[in-house]
């Protein structure tokens, strides 16, 4: 992690907000340096706030930026999460996903389909999923 963002990155790795004034530091260094880490930050701080739309958003940017930032720990992780709390956001995860993992991105959906907290609804959307990512 460069030296600029290590702060806001410990902070972030333990579950804490590095809080708003933050927020522009992140995007600015992404824009600045061409790398996607201050947008891949930037997700994971606002997945922490519950900001799911605006998480999927830096993502999105962060993959667009370089599609190597697919392999940030958090954006799976936390895009699939999202398919499966909510419709609303579904509808926005779900092309990220399709278009940064694909099929790839099935093992992980396996995975949460599995959680014993969901609901039919939640399991719809994985399913729906899934069979997208299939090519189905």
């Amino acid at each position: 992690m460069p030296d600029e963002l290590e702060a806001a990155y410990r902070m972030a790795e333990r579950g804490r907000d590095p809080g708003p004034r933050w927020d522009n530091r992140l995007r600015t260094y992404s824009r600045r340096n061409d790398d996607p880490r201050g947008f891949l930050l930037l997700g994971h701080v606002f997945e922490l706030r519950g900001w799911r739309p605006d998480a999927i958003e830096s993502y999105e940017r962060a993959w667009k930026m370089d599609p190597d930032a697919r392999g940030d720990p958090h954006m799976l992780e936390d895009l699939v999460d999202f398919v499966a709390r909510s419709n609303k956001h579904a509808r926005k995860a779900v092309p990220v996903i399709e278009k940064a993992y694909g099929p790839e991105a099935v093992p992980r959906v396996e995975r949460e389909l599995e959680a014993a907290d969901l609901d039919d609804g939640a399991k719809a959307r994985l399913r729906e999923l899934k069979g997208q990512l299939e090519g189905g």
